[in-house]
């Protein structure tokens, strides 16, 4: 992974990404003029993880926990597919 991150840099000098060269996989819905980011390439970025697996499984637990507590932030939804 890079160095920079930018997280010291105001938000309107980040990029789209807000990573910048780390690969989080996105889709731009043109219809609703929005993006959609990889939760788990966003989690595996900002928990450092080595791999992927590890990134899932932390989204995994986390998921979990939230809907153990009650929260509606989380969807019955299992993964969707986005090209790497």
């Amino acid at each position: 992974m890079s160095e920079d991150k930018g997280i010291d840099r105001p938000a309107d000098e980040l990029d789209a990404t807000g990573f910048q060269g780390d690969g989080i996989r996105k889709v731009y819905d043109q219809d609703k003029e929005v993006w959609f980011f990889s939760v788990v390439d966003v989690i595996g970025i900002l928990t450092e993880q080595s791999d992927v697996n590890g990134a899932r499984n932390y989204w995994k637990v986390l998921k979990n926990r939230l809907k153990n507590e009650g929260s509606q932030v989380v969807t019955n939804c299992n993964r969707l597919k986005l090209t790497a």
